[in-house]
């Protein structure tokens, strides 16, 4: 809500003095004469509109209409009952308050937009919009028609505010899509990885047992040559020269023991 004081006329003021009452504009002689249905009709109209309070209509030259400059108390009281009738409406009204003419006779000054929540409507339900300079009641036909443009109006916004939502809400999952998608990269490249070091240790272990495969030929081959070379030279193999020589012993122990004659038994 603006609230401004010009000690003489503003460019508006003088411009709506200049000109009759009609669909914009309305003269009120005092506080007293502003109704609610006023404040109605011009927020219910195309255009909105403005009301001067402490204005005297009267006939100029050419039989025109004019207003002229009474005043008006411009206390906070009356701005205060200004306001408050504007917001006992349904919905409220937004309004924005001026104080003209304060060095001489000060007026009010009332601006009222077309609403935006169209339609309005006093407290006791009555609606009312601005005619050829006076309000007039609000036909059946047009106050549908402002219904349907106000359901119309709030479903657009609750269209607009759920495909705000649907698209935040499609992108945090497109966010969180590819943090799974880099996730299952990374594993990947993990299990790939592993992939990898297994196929190395699998032929690590292959070249080892065929490394073990060659030494033990190798080992068979050097018996070999060295059991040719002993029977060339007739060297008797040494694990086999032991081993004759252990049963050799052995022989021996037993052939004495066998040859040695059994003591006789001394006679009693």
């Amino acid at each position: 809500m603006e609230n401004q004081r010009y000690r003489t006329l503003s460019i508006r003021a003088k411009h709506l003095l200049e000109g009759e009452e009609g669909f914009d504009v309305e003269f009120k002689k005092s506080l007293a004469d502003v109704s609610n249905e006023d404040l109605v009709a011009f927020a219910n109209s195309v255009a909105g509109g403005t009301i001067l309070i402490g204005i005297e209509e009267y006939k100029a030259s050419g039989g025109r209409q004019r207003g002229r400059i009474i005043g008006c108390s411009i206390g906070d009281k009356e701005k205060i009952g200004i306001i408050n009738r504007a917001e006992s409406c349904i919905p409220p009204i937004e309004i924005d308050v001026f104080v003209e003419n304060t060095n001489h006779r000060p007026f009010f000054r009332i601006e009222i937009s077309s609403g935006g929540n169209k339609p309005y409507c006093t407290s006791g339900g009555t609606y009312k919009t601005r005619g050829d300079g006076r309000k007039i009641p609000l036909l059946p036909s047009r106050l549908l028609t402002m219904f349907m443009e106000s359901e119309s109006r709030d479903f657009l916004n609750r269209f607009r505010s759920a495909t705000t939502e649907l698209e935040k809400r499609l992108n945090e999952i497109m966010v969180r899509l590819e943090e799974v998608h880099e996730a299952v990269d990374f594993v990947s490249s993990d299990v790939v990885d592993a992939q990898s070091s297994t196929d190395e240790a699998t032929s690590l272990a292959e070249h080892a047992a065929s490394m073990t495969e060659e030494l033990d030929a190798s080992n068979n081959a050097l018996h070999e040559k060295l059991d040719a070379l002993l029977n060339h030279f007739d060297i008797v193999n040494p694990d086999i020269a032991i081993q004759q020589a252990q049963v050799k012993y052995l022989e021996e122990i037993f052939s004495d023991m066998v040859k040695k004659p059994k003591s006789k038994r001394k006679a009693g």
